[in-house]
């Protein structure tokens, strides 16, 4: 099991489940992406969190993330600090 810190925000009545991770999530593939955010989700719903879970991190000097179309304006306007300074719940995820 791994404890994430996470920010749960809401952001124009939309919720989101921002989770900073490691920039080697970058690296792994769709599948494996996929499978780490399903337990993020799972993990979410069972802290009763709601909103749409998003895995954030840095790649160089910018923010990369993996979000629904409609939020990538609202993500790419954010940095990874102002993110961390948001942080205010932590998730425990399987695997």
């Amino acid at each position: 099991m791994a404890d994430l810190q996470i920010a749960h925000v809401n952001e124009c009545g939309n919720y989101f489940v921002i989770v900073p991770v490691e920039s080697s999530f970058g690296t792994q593939t769709r599948v494996a992406q996929e499978a780490a955010i399903d337990r993020m989700r799972l993990a979410a719903m069972s802290a009763r969190l709601s909103g749409t879970v998003v895995p954030v991190w840095e790649d160089g000097d910018r923010l990369v993330f993996r979000a629904p179309q409609r939020f990538h304006s609202f993500f790419r306007s954010m940095s990874l600090s102002l993110i961390r300074s948001k942080l205010n719940a932590t998730l425990t995820c399987q695997g």
